[in-house]
């Protein structure tokens, strides 16, 4: 089963390599939450100014492909 660690190396891995040259200008919250069968996830700013991106609980498991 795939967690939230995974998500968040998946993101780490995912910036350096697409975006080297772009600064993080906030804090970026990755993880999987909900059960939806319409919807992957969604990303939405916080009020803390932190940005959070949610995953579709059915990815963690592993016979769903990335």
């Amino acid at each position: 089963m795939r967690d939230d660690e995974f998500l968040k190396q998946r993101l780490e891995a995912m910036w350096e390599f697409l975006f080297p040259d772009v600064k993080r200008a906030n804090t970026v919250v990755i993880r999987f939450k909900g059960k939806w069968r319409n919807k992957f996830g969604h990303i939405k700013r916080l009020g803390n100014g932190d940005s959070e991106i949610i995953i579709n609980s059915h990815f963690k498991n592993e016979k769903v492909p990335e």
